[in-house]
């Protein structure tokens, strides 16, 4: 991020569409869990943060770029292997108890 005058409202308007518009691009991929991206967006640039797989923050990159108004994306994520998140806690079912 830079340090700059303040944005307009119209640019936080459209920086909140963008973002939005990344967000449902990601659902609509079904590539990986849409929720492991944070999506901030400023001044039409796309910031992308998360712990994922290089290859899913390569397809998160390559999924926002399409996005008609983004400028750039900037890849901020914490690569995982595969073996990582196989040993992360799996949560339980709600209909099941711990």
């Amino acid at each position: 991020l830079a340090v700059r005058e303040p944005t307009a409202f119209s640019s936080r308007t459209n920086d909140t569409v963008l973002t939005s518009k990344v967000k449902a691009t990601f659902i609509d991929a079904r590539a990986f869990p849409a929720n492991a991206v944070k999506v901030v967006t400023e001044r039409a640039v796309v910031y992308l943060m998360g712990r994922v797989t290089t290859a899913e923050g390569e397809k998160a990159a390559e999924l926002a770029r399409t996005v008609s108004g983004v400028m750039k994306v900037v890849k901020v994520f914490d690569p995982i292997t595969q073996a990582e998140i196989d040993a992360l806690p799996k949560p339980t079912p709600p209909d099941q108890p711990p």
